[in-house]
C-alpha cells in the first residue's frame, strides 16, 4: 500500500508540471490568428503568445516570498484555478486587447506554479530518484506541451478561438493534485535520511522541519550562472516554436495545421529527452551537455536549410530532446550543488532566467528580420550561437576534469 501511495504522489508531483510550458501551445494557430486580427503585426501576435512569461518572470521572482507566507498546496490550487480560467476565456472573445489580458493572468498562474512544481521533486526525493524525476518532470512538460500543442492543432479545424479551451485541462490536473500529494508543513524540505529509494521515510516527513538557511553569495553566484544559460536555451526553443509553423506556411511545405502537427511532433522528442534523462547522464556524465548543445545546433542549421518537410521535422526533433536533456541537466546541477534550505531561491532565480528567455525571444526574432527577411536567418542564429556555447562547455568539462 505504501508503494503504491508514492507512485500515485509521485504521478500528482509530476502532473502539476503538464501545463508549464503551454504558453506556446498556440503557437500553431499565428497564421490564422493573422488573418482574424490583420491590424496586428506577426511580432504583435508573436507578443500575444509570450507575454504571459513576462508576468511568469514577476511571479517567480517573488515565489520565495509566497513559499514562507502560503503552504504549497494553496499556491499550486491558486494557480492552477488562474490558468484554467484565463486560459479558455478568449473562446469567448474577439477583442485583441482583451485576449491579451487574459494572457497576463496566464502567466500569474503559470507563474504561481513554476517554482513550487521544480521544488517539489527537488524537496520531497533525493538522491538517483531525484535525478531520474527531474528528467521525468521534464518529460511532463514536454508531454503536456506535446498533447496541448496537437489538441489545439486539432480544435485549430474549428475555428481561430478553439485552441485555446486547451487550458481546461488545468481543471483535470488540479484533481489530480489534490487527489494524490499529500499535504506538506510549510517550509518542510528533505535534509533527514532517506530510505533506499530516495525518499523520505514517511513516518518522518511530517516532523522534519529544517531551518531555512539564507542563501550566501556564492550559492546566488552559482544560481546566476544556471539563469543565464538556461535562459539562453529557452530563448532558443521559444524561437524555434514561434517561427516552425510560419516557416512550414511561408515555405509552401503545409498549413498552420500542418506546422502544429510539426511542432507537436518536434516537443515529444523534447519528451523523450526528458525520460532518457536519468539514463544518459549516468552514462555520459560530464560529456553530455557539450554533446547535446552540439546536436541542437545542428537540428538549428537542419531546420533553416530543410528542403521538404520530413528533414525540416527532424531537425526539429534534434533540437527540441537537445534542449530538453540539457534543460534537465541544469535543473540536477543546481539541486546538487545547492542546500535543500536555498533550493527554493536557487530555483526562482534560475527560472526568472528561463522566463527572461522566453520573453526577448519576440524581440530577438524581431531584431533578426530587420537584418534580413529570411525564414533561415533566426535557426542560423541560434545554430551559432549554441555551437559557440557547445565548444565552451567541452573545454569547462576538460578543465574539470583535468
Amino acid at each position: 500500500m505504501k508503494q503504491r501511495n508514492k507512485i500515485f504522489e509521485i504521478i500528482g508531483v509530476l502532473s502539476v508540471s503538464l501545463i508549464l510550458t503551454s504558453t506556446h501551445s498556440i503557437s500553431g494557430a499565428l497564421p490564422v490568428l493573422q488573418q482574424q486580427f490583420p491590424e496586428a503585426s506577426r511580432s504583435a501576435l508573436e507578443f500575444l503568445v509570450s507575454i504571459p512569461t513576462i508576468l511568469m518572470t514577476v511571479m517567480i521572482a517573488l515565489s520565495p516570498v509566497f513559499a514562507r507566507l502560503l503552504p504549497e498546496r494553496t499556491i499550486i490550487t491558486c494557480g492552477l484555478l488562474t490558468i484554467g480560467i484565463s486560459g479558455c476565456l478568449p473562446f469567448f472573445l474577439s477583442s485583441f486587447h482583451a485576449i491579451l489580458l487574459t494572457r497576463i493572468f496566464l502567466g500569474i498562474g503559470i507563474g504561481l506554479l513554476n517554482t513550487a512544481a521544480v521544488s517539489m521533486v527537488g524537496q520531497r526525493f533525493s538522491g538517483s530518484l531525484r535525478a531520474r524525476l527531474q528528467g521525468m518532470r521534464m518529460s511532463a512538460e514536454t508531454l503536456g506541451q506535446t498533447a496541448l500543442t496537437l489538441t489545439a492543432g486539432f480544435l485549430l479545424v474549428f475555428g481561430w478561438n478553439y485552441p485555446f479551451l486547451i487550458y481546461g485541462a488545468a481543471f483535470l490536473i488540479l484533481f489530480l493534485y489534490l487527489a494524490f500529494v499529500p499535504r506538506r508543513q510549510k517550509g518542510e524540505t528533505e535534509k533527514a535520511e532517506t530510505d533506499t529509494a530516495g525518499r523520505l521515510p514517511e513516518s518522518r516527513q511530517a516532523s522534519v522541519r529544517p531551518k531555512k538557511g539564507k542563501i550566501t553569495r556564492a550559492e546566488i553566484c552559482s544560481a546566476l550562472f544556471y539563469a543565464v544559460f538556461a535562459g539562453l536555451l529557452i530563448a532558443s526553443e521559444v524561437g524555434l516554436s514561434l517561427r516552425v509553423p510560419t516557416r512550414v506556411v511561408d515555405s509552401g511545405m503545409g498549413s498552420a495545421v500542418t506546422g502544429s502537427t510539426v511542432l507537436s511532433i518536434s516537443i515529444f522528442g523534447g519528451f523523450l529527452g526528458g525520460i532518457s534523462f536519468g539514463k544518459l547522464i549516468t552514462v555520459l556524465k560530464r560529456r553530455m551537455l557539450p554533446l547535446f548543445l552540439g546536436t541542437a545546433a545542428i537540428g538549428m542549421a537542419v531546420i533553416a536549410l530543410a528542403p521538404n518537410l520530413p528533414l525540416l521535422t527532424l531537425g526539429a526533433v534534434l533540437c527540441k530532446f537537445s534542449i530538453t536533456s540539457c534543460i534537465s541537466y541544469t535543473f540536477n546541477s543546481l539541486s546538487d550543488n545547492i542546500p535543500a534550505s536555498s533550493l527554493d531561491t536557487a530555483n526562482a532565480i534560475v527560472l526568472v532566467g528561463c522566463n527572461l528567455g522566453s520573453s526577448v525571444a519576440p524581440f530577438i526574432l524581431k531584431l533578426v528580420d530587420l537584418v534580413s527577411r529570411q525564414y533561415s536567418a533566426p535557426f542560423l542564429l541560434y545554430a551559432a550561437v549554441l555551437l559557440c556555447v557547445s565548444i565552451g562547455a567541452f573545454f569547462r568539462a576538460h578543465t574539470v576534469r583535468s
